[in-house]
């Protein structure tokens, strides 16, 4: 065995606990999953319309912030609804590559015995069949997930928009706010207000008009 090979091993370890960070990670599933639903002809369209204000009412983790705010705001490069959907889209399914099928196998919730042949192999390691169909599943179960949480959400939804209209504001609400204070601090102040801009916007985009 060569010294390169250890060391390869250990990369590719190292790469799985980043992996399973970021696929359990909800802001990822959340931007990721209204990217990956897009795809699927309207199906979960009124359903998930909402979701990135779902991601938008959640603090970013450390990891989510650093990949998709911090290295913008560095770039220079606009921040949008889209560019971070499609970003944590690809984030998370390339993640699934980096994971070994057992790690799969937990986190899609199978419970029959895995073959053995699967044991040892990463999903990077499988055919491009057998990788689609993991990838597929991640998605959809994580769509499924969300449009159920959307769906028993709109009670909550409903009441939040009555009380903007009807109800005294709290001033101090700010979705900027959601963002790790350690990291705004760092930012300048160009580039918070590249983030307060970016985040007001989002809010009032999404908030649709009471039913009749």
């Amino acid at each position: 065995m060569t010294d390169k090979e250890p060391n390869k091993e250990e990369e590719r370890k190292q790469k799985r606990e980043i992996a399973l960070i970021n696929l359990k990670d909800p802001y990822y599933q959340i931007l990721g999953a209204v990217h990956y639903s897009a795809g699927l002809n309207g199906e979960y369209g009124k359903i998930l319309k909402n979701l990135n204000q779902d991601a938008i009412n959640n603090y970013p983790s450390e990891n989510a912030y650093r990949w998709l705010f911090a290295e913008r705001l560095a770039s220079g490069e606009a921040i949008t609804d889209t560019s971070l959907q499609k970003d944590a889209f690809l984030i998370l399914r390339s993640s699934l590559e980096d994971i070994s099928v057992e790690d799969a196998y937990k986190l899609l919730g199978l419970e029959k015995p895995l073959k053995s042949e699967y044991s040892k192999k990463y999903v990077s390691d499988l055919s491009d069949e057998e990788k689609a169909a993991l990838i597929s599943a991640y998605f959809s179960n994580a769509t499924d997930t969300l449009a159920q949480k959307n769906i028993i959400g709109r009670m909550k939804q409903r009441k939040s928009q009555l009380e903007d209209m009807l109800c005294e504001s709290d001033e101090n609400e700010d979705n900027i706010s959601k963002v790790p204070r350690e990291e705004f601090e760092k930012l300048s102040d160009e580039e918070k207000a590249t983030l307060r801009n970016y985040f007001l916007n989002a809010k009032n985009k999404s908030q649709p008009r009471i039913a009749a």
